[in-house]
Formats: C-alpha cells, sequence, structure tokens
C-alpha cells in the first residue's frame, strides 16, 4: 500500500496518513495514485511535496519511505480504468462488489509522484 500524507492544517503542520491506491508508471520513474477530490487533494495543489510508504511485503515488515513531488493530472483518461489499475486490484474491486468503472466515478483524480529521494529501513 501506499500511504499519501495529508496537511490538515491542525497545529504544527499535523500529519495524517491517507491509504491511496496506486501503480508504478513507464519504467518505475513515476507512480499513479488515485484519490476522491478530498482534502489532501486540497492539500496537494498547496504543497506538492509528498511521503510514500511502500510496503514490499504482504505484511508490513520491510518498508521503504519515498521522498516525490506530486502533480494533480488533468487527463480524464487517466483513471481507474486503465488496464495495469484494474488488474493489480481487480480482487479488491470485487470484494467491494466494485468494477474499475465504478471506482472511477468516485476516485476522480490522477495524481502523479514523481520520487525524489528513496529511505531504506531494517
Amino acid at each position: 500500500c501506499i500511504y499519501l500524507p495529508r496537511y490538515l492544517g491542525q497545529p504544527e503542520n499535523a500529519i495524517m496518513s491517507a491509504e491511496a491506491p496506486a501503480v508504478p508508471r513507464g519504467e518505475g520513474e513515476t507512480v499513479l495514485v488515485f484519490s476522491k477530490p478530498d482534502q489532501k487533494v486540497r492539500n496537494l495543489k498547496e504543497n506538492p511535496n509528498v511521503w510514500l510508504a511502500l510496503d514490499n511485503t504482504k505484511d508490513g515488515e520491510d518498508v521503504v519511505m519515498v521522498e516525490g513531488k506530486a502533480e494533480l493530472m488533468s487527463d480524464p483518461s487517466v483513471n481507474t480504468t486503465l488496464p495495469e489499475y484494474a488488474a493489480k486490484y481487480a480482487t479488491q474491486l470485487s470484494d467491494m462488489k466494485w468494477t474499475a468503472e465504478t471506482m472511477a466515478q468516485s476516485y476522480t483524480e490522477a495524481i502523479r509522484i514523481t520520487p525524489t529521494k528513496f529511505h531504506g529501513y531494517s
């Protein structure tokens, strides 16, 4: 999973995490995240700097932190119906009784994240 920090305007810029479904793009040089048009999207318009927590295991024991720059995309053809996204999340969508098309109706914001720095922890 990828967690996209949200700055909520709380004292001292408190950070909360929001789970965001994502897929790598190209040769892995960017990550594509889909979101509802909510607070995190509004915050990204003010500050495009993000941290991603990438779990390369199924049980969350080996996390890689990635700093990056987020860009809100304006291309309506970039949505959850993209073949690589629909294939990656087919089981989860089915479990929720959704399709990639029904998810695209709510998760209308495509966010491209370009990594700038990687941090590994052991």
